[in-house]
């Protein structure tokens, strides 16, 4: 019998731009993903330090901690690829949001044991197959927080191997920064991408794209599709998709796509909300609505 709960377990572990850095394997999700197994790249020194940083700080409250640790102890570049624009800007959503670290938090409590630096295959094999034994899980999430373009390739092909084996890759979500020095990951992930022009090289390179430019698209850059998942496409058509049911799913399966997304990074919220006060709309090439701003 199916059900819903979760796990952490660490199945990787090693030295990225001299910081320690742990590959996570979870059970989790939210409202737009569904119950997902989950991967996440979080450094080493965090998860040691959190049993006694979070001691008597309730659960929701935790992902604060999480971002003042990166913070403070600057990690991010053992996790995060150095070029990506929203941790440049600082409007990463996971980063430097404390509600949406939450997840992180989540995903470090129930971690149980920290292992020894290596590949630790045994690991992976028996998360991938709870996941798919045990838990209603239909989604492979890459990543909840860091970018897989980090880990080594070698070590990632064969991680790969070992989820897709369970879960295909029309069923991952998976997003890279780091796309164009990582084309091993392309199977499994789009090219998240910061401007039209970007999103013009991700594509010319053979990559299905996710690209956020700013947080008011006023036009749709020419060959591009509204995420339906957003709350812009909700309000234009009176519904959105989930992760789960979405026709234009993040991987690169199938033709590639460019997947266009109002930029939805720490702090965007005011700024979308001031774009629908003043009626804006998102429209595309031939000047049809295909969003609204609220």
């Amino acid at each position: 019998m199916k059900q819903r709960s979760t796990f952490s377990m660490i199945f990787w572990r090693g030295t990225i731009n001299g910081i320690d850095v742990s590959a996570v394997a979870s059970i989790g999700g939210n409202g737009k993903t569904g119950n997902v197994f989950e991967l996440s790249l979080i450094p080493t020194e965090i998860i040691a330090l959190f049993p006694a940083e979070t001691e008597g700080i309730p659960p929701i409250q935790q992902g604060a901690v999480y971002v003042r640790l990166m913070r403070e102890l600057d990690l991010y570049l053992g996790v995060c690829p150095g070029t990506c624009a929203l941790l440049l800007s600082r409007k990463c959503y996971v980063q430097f949001n404390v509600q949406n670290a939450a997840q992180v938090a989540r995903i470090i409590r129930n971690i149980e044991t920290i292992p020894e630096h290596g590949f630790h295959r045994d690991a992976l094999g028996n998360a991938v197959s709870m996941a798919a034994n045990w838990f209603d899980v239909q989604k492979v999430r890459s990543m909840v927080v860091g970018d897989a373009a980090m880990l080594p390739m070698m070590d990632w092909v064969h991680i790969a191997r070992m989820i897709r084996a369970k879960f295909g890759a029309a069923q991952w979500l998976g997003y890279t920064h780091s796309w164009s020095a990582a084309p091993w990951l392309r199977p499994t992930h789009v090219a998240s991408v910061d401007s039209d022009a970007e999103g013009k090289r991700a594509l010319a390179a053979g990559w299905s794209t996710f690209e956020g430019h700013t947080a008011v698209v006023e036009a749709m850059p020419v060959g591009g599709v509204l995420c339906p998942g957003t709350k812009e496409f909700g309000r234009k058509n009176g519904f959105a998709f989930t992760c789960n049911n979405c026709p234009v799913a993040c991987n690169g399966q199938g033709k590639p796509k460019r997947r266009i997304s109002p930029r939805h990074g720490n702090g965007d919220a005011s700024t979308k909300a001031a774009a629908g006060r003043r009626g804006k709309v998102l429209t595309d090439a031939k000047g049809r609505v295909r969003g609204l701003y609220a």
